[in-house]
């Protein structure tokens, strides 16, 4: 297969019947499909050939295969991985995947409620810290990589399914082995901290892909386009540059770090002089003091501010701010996702 879409009804490897297309994206296509001995639902994700060569392809969906399982609800699991000679395809089935992109999904909405983004941002902050406790990094995650569908487990605000991660691991590989020694961990990790800003940029703003370069800040922008609770968002323009900040030591240093702040900042009631809160609290975040945060129910290792106490980024009571039972000017957080174990 070259850059063209597989139509309806090809078989895969002799086992997987290809359906309707799910996304189209520069690693190549995801397709609703079905495994022939069995009748499972599943998707199929096809690589594109300007991935490389059919022995980079193959290396990638190796990769791919045997790579460590990610434990969270919102990365669909990898069952079985392959090269199909017929069509010069490398190829690898993951767990059925169902809803839009987020651009999609935009295009249609337009910008969201400050509650709808957190309940979302929510699930992908589970998916990318997962991740990196498994070794994962994405290091090219962007809202093409997000799809959005209805689900009752989602309260409503729809069920997010991160793509990307079953080749993002061979694609650093290869880029390590041609010579781009940046791409090492912690860069790539700070990539994935990056696209949460982005992330949170676009949900806001109803763009899948809003500027960079803009001279205006993210809450300026948001103003001149008309979202309505850009008032109670003075907090948003700090979180964003601690997500993209051009150098990454100045950026967030974990996801965990990005979530707190995150969840602070919206529990929080706007209040005067909250903007020179939020930049005092994140400036303390970005020079080490380390962020406790609720974590999942598998227990991973809570990081603790020095002494055992408190760090101001995460903690009302360390800065003497009341904590607000709801989403800041948004609506309140849907009931069993504020403080919810990870996972559905």
């Amino acid at each position: 297969m070259g850059s063209g879409r597989l139509e309806p009804g090809t078989l895969i490897d002799d086992e997987f019947i290809v359906g309707s297309t799910l996304r189209v994206g520069g690693a190549g296509a995801v397709y609703r499909a079905v495994r022939r001995s069995t009748g499972e639902r599943c998707a199929v994700r096809v690589l594109s050939s300007s991935l490389g060569d059919v022995a980079t392809r193959e290396r990638l969906v190796e990769l791919a295969r045997v790579g460590p399982s990610i434990e969270s609800a919102h990365v669909p699991a990898v069952l079985v991985a392959g090269f199909d000679r017929t069509l010069n395809t490398a190829w690898l089935a993951t767990e059925e995947i169902e809803g839009e992109g987020l651009p999609a999904m935009l295009a249609k909405t337009g910008p969201l409620p400050v509650g709808v983004v957190s309940a979302l941002l929510r699930q992908v902050f589970d998916a990318l810290a997962s991740a990196h406790e498994a070794g994962v990094v994405h290091g090219a995650l962007t809202a093409d990589d997000v799809l959005v569908a209805p689900s009752p487990r989602a309260k409503g605000d729809g069920w997010v399914s991160v793509l990307g991660f079953g080749v993002a691991r061979g694609l650093a590989e290869r880029r390590w082995q041609e010579g781009h020694r940046e791409d090492d961990s912690s860069t790539l990790h700070s990539a994935d901290v990056r696209a949460l800003g982005m992330l949170g940029l676009a949900m806001l703003s109803g763009k899948a892909e809003p500027a960079e370069d803009s001279a205006l800040s993210p809450t300026e922008r948001l103003r001149r386009l008309g979202v309505p609770e850009v008032g109670a968002l003075g907090w948003f323009d700090a979180w964003f540059e601690a997500c993209v900040a051009a150098e990454p030591e100045a950026r967030f240093q974990s996801v965990e770090e990005a979530e707190a702040a995150w969840e602070h900042a919206v529990a929080a009631p706007p209040r005067a002089g909250r903007r020179g809160w939020a930049l005092g609290a994140l400036a303390l975040a970005l020079v080490g003091v380390a962020v406790p945060v609720a974590l999942h129910r598998r227990g991973r290792a809570v990081s603790q501010a020095p002494g055992g106490g408190c760090a101001p980024s995460a903690c009302g009571d360390a800065l003497a701010l009341p904590r607000g039972d709801g989403v800041a000017a948004g609506g309140a957080v849907p009931d069993g996702l504020a403080g919810r174990p990870r996972g559905p």
